[in-house]
């Protein structure tokens, strides 16, 4: 998914229509307004990917780490660390660990780390997303959100509001299995 198909869309939902016009061009010439909304726009984006990552559908990864003097900088993680959520042996077992702000204390040398992370910033509206949370309308839908709170424009913020929460809701919203009752014969 790339940013720039969602900053179109975004575009459409608010009132940008001639620079969504002008995305579709293939080398376009932006002026200074249109620049500065387009980086607001990337502002927005990179703010939805932070609070759906933070708050409704966390991405885990997990690392190999050796630590130093019992620490590991975050550092040295391959993606920005939100929380631990384990520390395990090469054998399974669980290993003791305390989160600073800085660095994890890990009490053994080596530790598989289960952790909540930061999705990649967007720098560019040509940059793609490298893990898509979300379909491309509901990022669209807080992009407008986060758009019209930065203009401060509360009234139409909140109508954004209401779409992004109801579809990021029924989006996250575990599936479960239907059970059906046996069919008797009369």
């Amino acid at each position: 998914m790339n940013a720039i198909d969602i900053i179109k869309l975004a575009c459409d939902f608010t009132g940008n229509e001639d620079l969504a016009m002008k995305l579709e061009e293939e080398n376009p010439e932006f002026t200074t307004s249109e620049n500065k909304t387009l980086a607001v726009m990337l502002k927005c984006l990179n703010l939805i990917q932070n609070e759906v990552a933070t708050e409704y559908i966390p991405l885990v990864a997990f690392q190999d780490v050796t630590a130093v003097d019992f620490k590991v900088d975050y550092s040295k993680f391959d993606k920005k660390p939100i929380s631990i959520i384990s520390a395990k042996d090469k054998l399974g077992r669980n290993i003791r660990f305390k989160a600073f702000a800085d660095y994890l204390m890990l009490f053994a040398g080596k530790a598989k780390i289960k952790y909540y992370y930061m999705p990649e910033e967007i720098n560019s509206i040509q940059d793609t997303l490298s893990q898509p949370l979300l379909p491309m309308r509901i990022y669209a839908y807080g992009i407008a959100r986060e758009y019209y709170l930065l203009q401060n424009l509360s009234d139409d913020a909140d109508i954004w509001e209401v779409r992004f929460k109801d579809s990021l809701s029924v989006f996250a919203r575990k599936k479960q299995d239907v059970k059906m009752p046996c069919r008797r014969w009369l």
